[in-house]
């Protein structure tokens, strides 16, 4: 809880920061920056966009669920998996798989 908040204040004050706490030196970064040189709200958004997708994807894996497909305008492998590594992806998986599919008549 208490990284989500570090994360959301340095998000305020000094977007790239945030976004580098979340996805590393790569594209999300070098497009943050990008966006805070030639304005800042727009690099705030870019910012609170990423954060927000991770803590919701991290969240879904904590449930032991997939964290969805792809969002557009994120290239870090880390916030679309929500933090988990493949290892934890492909357990999530085949725990799904073990688990018996509701059919629509048990729904009735």
């Amino acid at each position: 809880m208490l990284y989500r908040i570090v994360v959301f204040l340095l998000g305020l004050f000094f977007p790239p920061l945030s976004v580098y706490l979340l996805c590393g030196a790569g594209m999300d970064l070098l497009v943050n920056c990008i966006f805070f040189i030639l304005a800042v709200i727009p690099a705030n958004i870019h910012g609170m966009y990423i954060s927000s997708t991770y803590f919701h994807r991290q969240g879904k894996v904590r449930n032991g669920r997939l964290p969805g497909k792809q969002r557009g305008g994120i290239y870090s492998k880390n916030v679309q998996n929500g933090g988990a590594s493949k290892r934890e992806l492909e357990a999530i998986v085949t725990m799904q798989g073990a688990r018996p599919a509701a059919s629509n008549n048990e729904a009735l």
